[in-house]
């Protein structure tokens, strides 16, 4: 019998995620995740409080809330105040918050095609309707191609991530400040900057713009940057008239305290994971430089990941798999096939990877 419950038109509309069930397989487990973006580093500080605080983890307590020692920390790292930081239990929930504080049903926000999947879900069960813009080439979009579309359709916010995930471009603070001088004081600048550690070594991003434009909101994770992704713990970065609106629906009891002393631990470490960004960002450059000498077609990447044009990207996903190797397909929209995205991992892992592509079917690769 089918259920006869009336069902939200913002969800019924909802395409099926189909990756969530690619990387839900129990035979993922003890493959290389090159699919994910996830950081191939848990600093052993981090890895000590996870272990005490699994000796008495008191799992029938209610979180304690917001932990202000570690809003005072990253405060101190990015340059602002405390008073300029909410917390929540990942980027994708602050950026539903945001929605829901600062949007409203029909509001029409621009975004970068294409997009991280999850922000594309939260505007449409908003209500909002996602405008994208298509840049062309698809790795080297211009800041006027977005102002010229948030004219066009007349546009109350825009969102980008940045770097961009998936092609990794990167847009410098100088940029951002001509998005927020050409825009209203009234419209929204969302920027996603979970990346940004791999973009800008100070890790402050465009922080330094919220005093001066009280409509640009961050959002941070501490999932790439820290190798913290199964915790989920994110931030939002905004005039402190903001943060006070997000704090009165931000849910104190939704951040664990574990994510919480395992964040802190890793920012008072910060440089050592400096140091692995680095490491990453080297590796990244080399492999892109490889791949180029196999005649792939990847393109140039500010994050931890790079994106491969292939002729066949299904086929050679399967056959990955089946060397023990995931890695990301793009199927939507229909101008994306033929890509699929690979996050950059230790050395070694990557050595792995070139060496078992090379002795995939060159049909998979070459049109």
């Amino acid at each position: 019998m089918k259920s006869k419950l009336w069902v939200n038109p913002n969800v019924e509309m909802l395409p099926e995620d189909g990756l969530s069930e690619h990387y839900k397989k129990p035979h993922t487990e003890g493959m290389l995740r090159l699919h994910m973006n996830e950081l191939p580093y848990v600093h052993p500080k981090v890895l000590e409080i996870v272990k005490i605080w699994a000796e008495d983890p008191k799992l029938n307590i209610f979180p304690h809330g917001e932990m202000k020692r570690l809003v005072e920390i990253l405060s101190d790292t990015i340059g602002v105040s405390p008073d300029n930081i909410v917390l929540f239990p990942g980027s994708t929930p602050a950026l539903d918050a945001v929605l829901r504080t600062f949007t409203r049903e029909g509001f029409r926000i621009v975004y970068r095609m294409p997009t991280y999947g999850h922000a594309y879900k939260t505007m449409k069960l908003a209500g909002i309707d996602p405008l994208g813009v298509r840049p062309s080439p698809l790795y080297s979009m211009e800041i006027e191609e977005l102002l010229e579309a948030f004219d066009m359709y007349d546009a109350h916010g825009i969102y980008l991530t940045n770097p961009h995930n998936p092609t990794g471009q990167y847009f410098p603070v100088e940029r951002i400040w001509d998005i927020l001088d050409t825009i209203p004081p009234s419209v929204p600048l969302i920027i996603d900057e979970t990346y940004i550690s791999f973009a800008d070594p100070s890790f402050i991003g465009a922080a330094d713009l919220i005093e001066r434009y009280p409509n640009l909101i961050i959002l941070r994770s501490f999932s790439q940057a820290f190798g913290l992704a199964s915790l989920r713990l994110g931030a939002v970065i905004s005039h402190k008239d903001n943060i006070m609106m997000l704090k009165k629906i931000r849910r104190d009891i939704d951040i664990t305290t574990i994510s919480q002393m395992a964040a802190l631990e890793a920012l008072m470490n910060i440089e050592d994971y400096e140091r692995v960004w680095e490491e990453i960002e080297n590796i990244r450059d080399d492999v892109r430089d490889k791949l180029l000498e196999m005649n792939i077609v990847v393109y140039p990447s500010e994050a931890n990941f790079l994106l491969l044009r292939v002729a066949h990207p299904d086929k050679l996903s399967y056959f990955l798999e089946e060397q023990g190797i995931l890695v990301r397909v793009f199927c939507q929209p229909s101008w994306m096939t033929g890509h699929l995205r690979i996050s950059i991992s230790w050395k070694e892992d990557m050595e792995k990877f070139l060496n078992i592509l090379s002795k995939a079917p060159q049909e998979y690769l070459w049109q």
